[in-house]
């Protein structure tokens, strides 16, 4: 039975795909997404509830050869079929073939919607970020919720129109972003081991802290650690550009491996610097936001720690999901088109019980699966 969709599908098939990503724009585009010490900075108070700083320091040594198992499996797909869809067609390949249409359009669902919860995340981060800062230079000022959602409201825009309008612009933004996320780790590292007061050795590596409650020290480590991996969450942002970079066969496996072993390295050296000039633990900990806590206690300047602060905020804003959603709702891989794309719900299970619902109700009977043809042509483009 032929794909329902092959008459219009074969028509863009033969239409060559635009990729506008060479590798240095892929490496920092891998860089800058995941801005894995600037996601631990934004947090790193937390660290003295679980776990405090020797489960951030010696959490990365569990962590870090996780995320890289992780990436080369990715990096070795992605070599093998670089698309857009990433998980979503390897599924399809690798699944059981009794099996393989229910899998897939389950995956698809979680897959868009974890991209939908992390913009979420990444959005509000940057939100409160900015905030901070107008609080920081104007002590009048008190923050609403509503102040929040209309900042998150605006980066969305703004990220969503140069998406949609702009995209041709997004590799050179990339590069910027990569150079400003090396600029300001040099930055902060000068500015912090040059003029904040210091810990002792023994407080970075051995200090322990639990003051969630659990009295368990193996738990609150566990729990400590946590925060080391949201440094490393959507490496496979790489992936999901597939279908605009050049040679991505191997341009996308070399980019996300590297990309993420750079910023393992950054991540590593930014941590042991926090943890060794964070200045007073009460104070950090009295803080709406730690990170200006650390730069004010450092250069007893607002301007000065509002610029170090801003400098991660850019870094921050450069994650965008458009290109993903773009992918999966375009070949029909969800059952939405672009007229109806409010299916975001805040709850994971609530994506779970509709991907179960049309899948028994729709797509166990109607829903005819990839279309390999389209597939094997961007596929075939990428070598």
């Amino acid at each position: 039975m032929p794909h329902p969709e092959t008459a219009i599908l074969a028509e863009i098939a033969n239409e060559t795909v635009q990729r506008i990503f060479n590798f240095t724009q892929m490496f920092f585009f891998a860089l800058s997404y995941m801005s894995s010490w600037e996601a631990i900075a934004t947090n790193v108070g937390l660290a003295f509830y679980n776990g405090g700083p020797r489960a951030l320091v010696w959490g990365c040594f569990i962590v870090f050869p996780g995320v890289l198992c992780q990436v080369a499996s990715f990096a070795e797909l992605s070599s093998i079929q670089p698309i857009a869809g990433a998980q979503y067609h390897w599924t399809w390949h690798l699944a059981p073939a009794r099996y393989r249409r229910s899998i897939t359009w389950f995956q698809g669902w979680i897959t868009w919607f974890s991209w939908i919860s992390l913009l979420a995340g990444v959005v509000n981060i940057a939100a409160n970020v900015t905030t901070t800062i107008i609080t920081a230079n104007h002590p009048d000022y008190v923050v609403k919720s509503w102040h929040t959602i209309l900042v998150m409201w605006a980066y969305l825009l703004v990220l969503g129109l140069m998406n949609m309008y702009a995209f041709w612009i997004i590799p050179y933004v990339e590069v910027f972003a990569g150079i400003i996320h090396i600029g300001l780790w040099i930055s902060m590292a000068s500015v912090l081991l040059a003029l904040a007061p210091r810990h002792t050795a023994e407080f970075v590596f051995l200090q322990k802290a639990n003051l969630s409650g659990w009295e368990n020290d193996f738990v609150s480590f566990n729990l400590g650690i946590v925060l080391i991996t949201w440094g490393f969450v959507g490496f496979d942002a790489s992936a999901h550009i597939s279908e605009e970079t050049r040679r991505a066969n191997s341009t996308i496996p070399k980019t996300m491996f590297w990309g993420i072993v750079a910023n393992m390295l950054l991540a590593f050296g930014m941590i042991l610097i926090f943890m060794t000039c964070l200045g007073d633990v009460d104070a950090l900990l009295a803080a709406g936001y730690p990170l200006i806590a650390i730069c004010l206690n450092a250069t007893n300047s607002v301007a000065g720690a509002s610029a170090l602060v801003g400098g991660n905020l850019m870094t921050v804003i450069t994650a965008t999901i458009g290109r993903l959603t773009f992918s999966q709702v375009f070949p029909n891989y969800l059952p939405i088109d672009a007229n109806y794309m409010n299916y975001a719900l805040p709850i994971n299970a609530l994506i779970w019980i509709i991907a179960l619902v049309t899948w028994f109700a729709w797509a166990r009977n109607h829903w005819p699966g990839l279309n390999i043809e389209l597939i094997d042509k961007i596929v075939a483009d990428g070598d």
